[in-house]
């Protein structure tokens, strides 16, 4: 085999590898362990949700989702973000406080329900300000209304 013909050799191989490499690249995604992944179909429309850790197919429409998160409710700067985030409320005898505390929350596994997620919310920062937020404030305010302040 001549040089020029084992030159031509090795470059097609390269850039088949380059090639393959790109594909995988841009039609594959990841589904790391702290995320799920919820695909879009391009052409049907038909959702899935990715669970496992591994390689899957991304042809269409992605949005990954954390699997969980913590959400603050302080006046400490170090808990959360610098403004106060406290939860005011007023309790049965009148008196009112700032409460100050975290919540964790975990999303759920089962496929049919983070599909109903990404259909009414969109993304995970709408679930975490639209519902999860909104249920603990609500909780708490509720709650207190409940209790006396002594």
């Amino acid at each position: 085999m001549s040089s020029s013909k084992s030159n031509a050799v090795v470059l097609t191989l390269v850039m088949i590898v380059m090639i393959v490499g790109a594909a995988m690249y841009f039609l594959g995604g990841e589904v790391k362990s702290d995320k799920y992944v919820i695909r879009q179909e391009f052409l049907t429309g038909k959702m899935s949700a990715i669970t496992n850790e591994g390689w899957y197919f991304k042809f269409g429409y992605v949005t990954e989702f954390q699997i969980s998160d913590i959400i603050w409710f302080s006046a400490d700067a170090e808990e959360g973000r610098e403004r106060d985030e406290s939860i005011r409320v007023r309790f049965n005898d009148g008196a009112s406080a700032q409460i100050s505390g975290s919540v964790r929350f975990i999303l759920p596994t089962d496929p049919d329900e983070l599909i109903k997620l990404k259909k009414q919310f969109g993304n995970f920062e709408r679930i975490k300000k639209e519902l999860v937020i909104q249920v603990v404030n609500e909780a708490i305010y509720l709650t207190a209304s409940l209790m006396s302040s002594k």
